[in-house]
Parts: structure tokens; C-alpha cells; sequence
């Protein structure tokens, strides 16, 4: 893979999903709570909002992982929103890690 076909990449990963996670995020969240679903997700696992947040990336994690054992990324698209969703989500748990 050249320079130039790897920043094609990096920039087409990135492309939408700052824009995907803060539309997703104002559907989640609350008018003056930014972190709201995790703060509510975490009340009924009775966890931490960050444990929450950790929690609802699995979901991902756990899809992206099956593509890697199997080694089938045929699915582009599916490949490009697992690994957006997990970088979204180390996001929020940033976020929630600042929010003291």
C-alpha cells in the first residue's frame, strides 16, 4: 500500500464519522445533557456511565472481531461503520472522562 492509498483511507474513515456521532448524539441525548444516554443506560445497569458506554461499543467490537476471524471484509460499508461506531464510542467514554 503506497502514502497516498493509506491517506485515502484515513481520510474516507473520517470523512463522516465526526458528523455521524454528533447527529447520533443529539438524537441520544438530552437538550442540556450531551451524555444523557449514558448517564441513564448506566442507572439501569448500575454501572458508571463510562462502563456504559464500553458496554454498547462491545456490540461492535464483538461484529468487527467476526470479520477478522473470518477474514471477510466483503462487506465494505459494514467494515467502515463497525470501526467508525468503536471510534465514536472511545469518544464518548473521552467525553465522559472529561465531564468531572
Amino acid at each position: 500500500m503506497t502514502h497516498v492509498q493509506f491517506n485515502s483511507l484515513v481520510d474516507e474513515l473520517e470523512k463522516n464519522r465526526v458528523q455521524t456521532l454528533k447527529e447520533k448524539n443529539a438524537r441520544y441525548s438530552s437538550p442540556d445533557d450531551a451524555l444523557h444516554n449514558f448517564i441513564s443506560g448506566a442507572e439501569i445497569m448500575q454501572r458508571t456511565p463510562a462502563q456504559c458506554a464500553w458496554a454498547y461499543a462491545t456490540k461492535h467490537i464483538a461484529a468487527l472481531r467476526d470479520m477478522i476471524q473470518r477474514d471477510d471484509f466483503n462487506n465494505r460499508d459494514d467494515v467502515l461503520e463497525k470501526i467508525q461506531d468503536v471510534q465514536n464510542y472511545l469518544c464518548f467514554i473521552w467525553c465522559i472522562a472529561n465531564d468531572k
